[in-house]
């Protein structure tokens, strides 16, 4: 047949089921989605997405969101990408159904579109979520099926360098699943893969990003890939809803196979081998959204309108500003009654909202117990384990939930999750949660010591987690620590939870407020910062363990120490009364501070400036809309009293900037060039938050 009748059938078909899927992008928000014919499609009020339903095994086509569009090139033999070592053939068997997901403890509302058939003896159903409010698409999958123990399945792709200069040369095979395929029109696609780290008792440097020109098929790691087509002004985000890679347990040992148009996403999260022919294995989710447009802005935030539509956030029950005392480094060795009741009373006064008793409370002890010798735990407890420590509160916990109640601080406890043979125990784990909220009001929870080891281990941990959401109607929030372990890291969880992110010491001279902010400022371009919880210590204890390094936390002033967090979640790591008197007059900016966050966490809030470095002038953007929002600027050590920063407003245009706290004036300015404001700050270690306006 000519190849121009072959080209114009194929525009042809893309025509057709862009007329039959046009009806469904309404201009209310409410999900719908249709199935006619060979066409499903998934809309709402900001994007729609287009498939061809092939047999119940989706291929993407096109999305469109306002006045942008993709139309996705038609592949090969197997277009959908949809992958599964040992198993082969041909989707059978295809149903469609259509679900209104609403009321559900820690989910937010959204539409559940399921595409669901057989590969031989395989079940394979794919749940597609779209949020009232978001312009990308989750695809959730889930597998049912006699387990295999046969050779993982390959694609075909690129292999190294032969020296054979011919194109049908040089190929190998990539074992392992893939669950979707985007083959994105282009001649010169730029990507970009960020790996993120946890492990932050190991690891400081937590984003790692790798920028390409597509070529021959590589391997890329990471959960998030950002692809733009530069000629066209066309941009694409594809995230992976896995955990980190040491606790991922179907990774090839990539997360992305891209070529020069084409994207595979690798891992399912199901490993064919533990596979039930009995209940369905949920594997990890796959978000494709598409961005008004290839420039910097204009893709991340099409990452956070998503992050944020899906993130059930509460601010009246997540905005916080908690006090552990852990960090002190005394350990469980000054938890009773009276010393918790004195913190208590010390909370009220610096304006801390939350309180968490760290490991200690508890009747067992942990091996990072200061008591020594006796019976320890860690990866196994007992339901008795877990009951107030009758030496250290001798009268249980009554006294010291009704002096929180009296002074308004919410209570949160610490908690380790039996790992013992992959979360065996994980329903009298979560009955015992339950029971602190039901007898004692506590719905924080930090959640430490987790272990997983296996695909059983994860499941098992999603189990206890679940019951606990459901059965205090999603009143609990849990704390989730990334700082060891085999853990799900910042991509897995998304309702009912923020992260501690780390642990950093005085006594270990591993504190550096600098380091903190840009841990902060480095995760939050593509991470919503405000489900981090990040630490400021007593800068006093320790002072001369640093020598006389200027960066050192003593020669930093507290309110500075403080700001360093306030885009995240502060976290008051220090005991309270070990503060001197010079300490208080935080006190004022934290309580300040509390009367803006939820507005603050209500936009996406984006880096800005230079990366913190010690040295520079840094800080975060909050964006409202197009024109309102807040501005934290931050200059570090330097003796320049004035620097233009980078931002993120738009060109040209008037922004009256009006000082809320720190020791910034008000002001109004044109933003140059890339947004750049010239900022003016007293001293080095000031900063200023100011909340913006843009003129019409």
């Amino acid at each position: 047949m000519d190849g121009k009748l072959i080209r114009k059938g194929k525009r042809l078909f893309v025509l057709v089921l862009m007329v039959l899927a046009g009806a469904s992008c309404q201009a209310k928000t409410d999900p719908v989605a249709t199935l006619k014919g060979d066409v499903m499609t998934i809309a709402n009020g900001k994007a729609e997405f287009v498939f061809r339903w092939n047999g119940g095994d989706p291929v993407p086509v096109s999305v469109r969101k306002g006045d942008a569009f993709m139309e996705f090139r038609k592949s090969g033999k197997n277009p959908s990408g949809l992958q599964v070592s040992g198993f082969q053939g041909k989707m059978t068997g295809g149903k469609f159904s259509v679900k209104m997901i609403k009321n559900q403890p820690g989910i937010n509302d959204h539409l559940a579109v399921t595409a669901e058939g057989k590969i031989g003896k395989l079940g394979v159903r794919r749940v597609y979520r779209l949020y009232p409010e978001a312009s990308a698409l989750l695809c959730d999958f889930y597998l049912k099926g006699q387990g295999t123990k046969k050779a993982l399945a390959s694609v075909t792709a690129d292999g190294g360098p032969t020296g054979v200069e011919n194109p049908k040369a040089s190929k190998s095979k990539h074992a392992g699943s893939f669950s979707a395929l985007f083959d994105i029109p282009g001649s010169s696609l730029n990507m970009r893969s960020v790996k993120f780290y946890g492990a932050t008792d190991h690891n400081d440097n937590l984003v790692e990003e790798r920028d390409i020109l597509a070529y021959k098929t590589v391997k890329l790691h990471g959960n998030l890939l950002l692809v733009r087509n530069k000629v066209e002004g066309k941009g694409i985000f594809i995230y992976k809803k896995s955990p980190l890679r040491e606790a991922d347990y179907d990774n090839p040992g990539y997360d992305f196979l891209v070529g020069r148009t084409q994207v595979k996403v690798a891992g399912l999260g199901v490993p064919s081998a533990g596979l039930s022919a009995k209940r369905w294995s949920k594997g990890y989710g796959v978000v494709f959204g598409l961005a008004d447009s290839d420039s910097e802005l204009d893709m991340l935030l099409a990452l956070r309108d998503y992050q944020k539509a899906e993130r059930f956030y509460n601010a009246a029950d997540y905005d916080m500003v908690m006090m552990n005392t852990w960090g002190d480094r005394s350990r469980d060795s000054r938890m009773n009654e009276k010393f918790i009741l004195a913190e208590l009373e010390k909370c009220k006064k610096l304006g801390i909202t939350h309180f968490q008793l760290d490991d200690g409370w508890q009747k067992g002890l942990s091996h990072n117990s200061s008591v020594k010798g006796g019976n320890k735990s860690w990866d196994k407890w007992s339901v008795d384990d877990w009951t107030p420590h009758p030496e250290r509160f001798p009268n249980g916990f009554e006294p010291v939930v009704k002096k929180a109640k009296a002074l308004g601080v919410r209570l949160g406890l610490w908690f380790n999750a039996s790992s013992k043979d992959n979360y065996a125990t994980w329903e009298n784990d979560a009955d015992i949660l339950i029971g602190l909220y039901k007898k004692h009001g506590v719905r924080y929870f930090k959640i430490d010591g987790m272990m997983i080891s296996s695909k059983k281990g994860e499941e098992n941990f999603m189990c206890f987690f679940n019951k606990v959401v459901e059965e205090t109607n999603g009143e609990v929030i849990f704390n989730m620590d990334v700082t060891a372990g085999k853990r799900f890291g910042y991509h897995v969880l998304d309702g009912n939870s923020n992260i501690f992110l780390e642990n950093r010491y005085t006594d270990w001279t591993n504190y550096f407020p600098h380091r903190t902010l840009r841990n902060l400022w480095t995760l939050s371009r593509y991470f919503p910062p405000e489900g981090l919880q990040v630490e400021f210590l007593n800068k006093w204890r320790n002072a001369k363990k640093y020598g006389d390094n200027p960066l050192a936390p003593s020669n930093i002033p507290f309110d500075y120490c403080f700001a360093t967090t306030m885009m995240g979640q502060p976290l008051a790591w220090f005991e309270a009364s070990g503060l001197p008197a010079e300490a208080m007059p935080v006190a004022k900016t934290i309580k300040a501070y509390n009367k803006e966050s939820a507005d603050i966490h209500a936009g996406a809030v984006l880096p800005i400036g230079e990366e913190p470095s010690g040295t520079g002038w840094t800080g975060f953007q909050s964006i409202a809309d197009q024109r309102t929002g807040y501005v934290l600027v931050m200059r570090e050590f330097n003796d320049k009293g004035e620097e233009y920063v980078k931002t993120w407003l738009p060109e040209g245009k008037s922004v009256k900037f009006e000082a809320v706290l720190g020791a910034g004036k008000s002001f109004e300015a044109v933003a140059e060039r890339n947004g750049e404001v010239r900022f003016a700050l007293p001293k080095a270690h000031s900063f200023a938050l100011y909340r913006y306006k843009v003129s019409n």
